[in-house]
């Protein structure tokens, strides 16, 4: 586990996956994207609005999205949020996906 400021990261050790924990944080993020890697974030307080695919929503406490490789996306604070993120590479999650449906 590494931690810089409200900032936790914690990393899978047989499959590559990540969980980012980002408390009361303010930080916004600019157009991106993540290579690979299927993104889902659980907003925990506060709110996030997130911009994909064209198209923008503010998400509060309680709800959840997700962000599919290679998609362009902004995060913005509004104005302070808790976020749970979980990151996992896509040959990851297609090898879980088949170890679920056996």
């Amino acid at each position: 586990m590494m931690t810089a400021d409200r900032v936790q990261y914690f990393r899978g050790r047989t499959e590559p996956m990540e969980l980012i924990v980002c408390r009361d944080s303010g930080i916004s993020y600019p157009l991106h994207n993540h290579v690979s890697v299927f993104t889902a974030g659980l907003v925990l307080d506060g709110a996030v609005t997130l911009t994909l695919g064209g198209r923008s929503a503010t998400y509060g406490a309680g709800r959840a999205f997700v962000i599919p490789p290679y998609a362009p996306h902004t995060v913005q604070a509004a104005p302070v949020y808790t976020l749970l993120t979980l990151c996992v590479r896509k040959d990851a999650a297609h090898r879980l996906r088949g170890k679920a449906l056996r």
